[in-house]
C-alpha cells in the first residue's frame, strides 16, 4: 500500500486487525522493539498492546512511576511504539502506566480515555483524530506531549493534566490542532512551554485555575465560542496575539501574574471583546496599599505641613484607578511587555502598544476612561524614553518640567479633576504668600490713605489674603484691593497661571463631556 499523508487519515483503508491474543501481541512487541512501525491496523487492544511492548525482555523501558527517583529524567534510550495510520478500536487505557515512547499518528474510533495515565518518555499524537471524547484528565507527560494538528471531533478534556519536561523539548505543542467540540484545560499545569500556535476552537476554550511557567503562546489562533482564563497564573509569558479570529467573549478578569510574568495581547484584533466590566475595588491589591498609605498620614499630626502635603499628593496619586484595574489583569506583572525595560527602545514599543491601544478605546462607546489611562500611560513612557536616551542639559530640564508641571500638576491635561486640585493649590499658595508679605508698600486700597489701607487688610486676615488672590486668579478684581511694589509682579504671574489653569480645565472638561 502506498504511503497516505498524515492528513488524509480518513481515505486509509485497513487491511489487518491486531487481536488482543498474548501470541499475536508478542510476536508485535518484537517486531516493535526491532524498530518496525505499524501501519494501516485496526488495533482491538490499545492498553494489551503497551503492555506487550513493555514486558518484552528486550526492550529498554523507564522504570515505574512509583519506583522513579525525584531526579529521574526521560533518554532517548526509551523503546518507541510507533503507530502509523492505524485504526484504534478500544482505546481505554485509563491508569496506564506508559513507560515507552508513544508515538500515534492514528484514528481514534470509539472515545479515548486515557484518564491518570502516565507517559514516561515522549507522548506523540501528531496528526491523530479523535472522533468521539477524547479524556486525559489527570493525565502526566513527563517527556512532552506533542498534539500537532491533532484533530478533536468531539469534547477534549486535559483537567488536572501536567505537561513536564524541558521548556525546548517537553512541555505541551498544540500547533494548529483542531478542537471542534469544548477544550477543557482547567486546573491543567503546563510546567515547559504551552503552545497553541494556530489551534481552532470552535466550542469553548477554559483554561480556568491552569498554571503556565514558562511561555503560553495562542498566536494566531481561532476562538469561535469564549476563551476562560479564571483564576490562572502565569509565571512566564501570556501571548495573545495576531489572532485570526477573537473569541466572542475573553475572561482575564482574574487572570493572576506573578512576579516577573509578562502580557502581550494585539488589541487591535480582540480588544473590544474584553470584558472591563467594573469589579468591586474593595478586592483589588492597589485599594489595599491605599488604605495603609492614607492610615499612615492620619497617624501624623493634625496642623502638620507634613500631613497637609501628604494628603494633597494622595489625592493625586490615586485619583485614578491602575491601568491593570481597568483592563481586567492582576496588580502585579506587566501590562505590556518591556514597559518596566530600562533601555529606551523598548519603552517606546511599549509606548506605541498604548497608544494603538487609546486609539482602538476611541472608536468603542463608553470607554472614555479607559482612553485616557492608555493616553496618560503613553505620555509617560515616552517621557522615561527620552530620560535614558542621555539628554542635554537643556533636554533634562524640559523633561523635569514635563515631569513637574505635565504630569503632576496637570496629569497630561486629561483629567479635570488634577488640573482642579492644581488650580486651587495655587490659590492657597498665592494667598497665603499675600497673607505674610501684605504692608503698606504692596497693598492698597481705593478712597483710602494708604497707611489706612494695611489697617482693612488686617481686620480679617484670613479671608482677605484668600479673596485678593481669587480675584487676581481668575482676572476679576472689583477695585477695592490694588497690589503695590513687588505684589504687581506676584498679581501678575497669578493672573496668568490663573487664564491657562480655567482655559484647560474649560478644553478638558468640555472634551469629557462632549464624549
Amino acid at each position: 500500500m502506498p504511503e497516505t499523508p498524515p492528513n488524509s487519515l480518513e481515505e486509509v483503508l485497513f487491511d489487518d486487525v491486531i487481536g488482543d491474543a498474548q501470541t499475536e501481541l508478542k510476536e508485535w512487541a518484537e517486531k516493535v522493539i526491532n524498530g518496525t512501525s505499524i501501519e494501516y491496523k485496526q488495533i482491538k487492544s490499545l492498553r494489551a498492546l503497551i503492555d506487550a511492548v513493555q514486558q518484552n525482555k528486550n526492550a529498554i523501558v523507564a522504570p515505574l512511576r512509583a519506583e522513579r527517583s525525584n531526579d529521574w529524567k526521560p533518554t532517548d534510550e526509551l523503546t518507541e511504539l510507533r503507530i502509523y495510520g492505524g485504526e484504534i478500536l478500544d482505546s481505554d487505557c485509563q491508569a496506564l502506566d506508559i513507560r515507552i515512547t508513544l508515538v500515534i499518528t492514528s484514528r481514534f474510533v470509539g472515545k479515548a480515555l486515557f484518564d491518570k495515565a502516565s507517559f514516561a518518555g515522549k507522548a506523540c499524537f501528531k496528526v491523530a483524530s479523535f472522533a468521539g471524547e477524547a479524556s486525559f484528565d489527570e493525565a502526566s507527560f513527563t517527556g512532552g506531549a506533542w498534539f500537532e494538528r491533532a484533530r478533536f471531533k468531539g469534547e477534549a478534556s486535559f483537567v488536572r493534566a501536567s505537561f513536564a519536561g524541558e521548556a525546548a523539548l517537553g512541555g505541551a505543542w498544540f500547533g494548529r490542532a483542531r478542537f471542534k467540540g469544548h477544550a477543557w484545560f482547567c486546573k491543567a499545569k503546563f510546567k515547559g512551554e504551552a503552545g497553541f500556535y494556530r489551534a481552532c476552537f470552535a466550542g469553548e476554550a477554559s483554561f480556568d485555575w491552569a498554571f503556565f511557567a514558562v511561555v503560553a503562546s495562542f498566536r494566531r489562533a481561532r476562538f469561535a465560542g469564549m476563551a476562560m482564563f479564571e483564576g490562572a497564573k502565569v509565571e512566564g509569558r501570556f501571548i495573545l496575539i495576531n489572532l485570526k479570529r477573537p473569541p466572542d467573549r475573553l475572561n482575564v478578569m482574574e487572570l493572576n501574574l506573578l512576579p516577573g510574568s509578562s502580557f502581550e495581547i494585539d488589541y487591535k484584533d480582540y480588544l473590544s471583546r474584553l470584558d472591563l466590566s467594573d469589579r468591586n475595588p474593595q478586592d483589588e491589591p492597589w485599594m489595599e496599599e491605599k488604605d495603609k498609605l492614607s492610615k499612615w498620614i492620619a497617624s501624623l499630626p493634625t496642623q502638620s505641613v507634613l500631613r497637609w502635603s501628604l494628603e494633597y499628593f494622595d489625592v493625586l496619586l490615586w485619583m485614578r484607578h491602575p491601568i491593570r484595574h481597568h483592563l481586567g489583569i492582576g496588580y502585579r506583572g506587566n501590562v505590556i511587555v518591556d514597559e518596566t525595560s530600562d533601555k529606551p527602545e523598548k519603552l517606546r514599543e511599549a509606548a506605541t502598544q498604548y497608544n494603538m491601544l487609546r486609539n482602538h478605546f476611541r472608536t468603542q462607546p463608553s470607554t472614555e476612561e479607559h482612553e485616557d489611562l492608555c493616553h496618560h500611560r503613553y505620555m509617560e513612557l515616552r517621557r522615561r524614553a527620552a530620560w535614558r536616551d542621555n539628554p542635554g542639559l537643556w533636554q533634562r530640564f524640559l523633561l523635569g518640567f514635563e515631569w513637574l508641571v505635565m504630569r503632576n500638576l496637570l496629569g497630561y491635561m486629561i483629567y479635570p479633576s488634577r488640573i482642579a486640585a492644581t488650580t486651587f493649590a495655587c490659590l492657597f499658595f498665592f494667598a497665603m504668600i499675600f497673607g505674610l508679605l501684605a504692608g503698606e508698600s504692596t497693598i492698597t486700597h481705593s478712597g483710602v490713605d494708604p497707611s489706612e489701607a494695611i489697617a482693612k487688610w488686617n481686620k480679617n486676615p484670613v479671608m482677605n489674603p484668600i479673596y485678593f488672590s481669587l480675584m487676581t486668579l481668575v482676572t476679576l478684581g472689583y477695585g477695592d484691593f490694588a497690589p503695590l511694589g513687588i505684589f504687581k509682579l506676584l498679581c501678575g504671574f497669578e493672573a496668568l497661571l490663573g487664564v491657562s489653569l480655567l482655559a484647560l480645565f474649560t478644553v478638558v472638561w468640555g472634551r469629557k463631556m462632549i464624549r
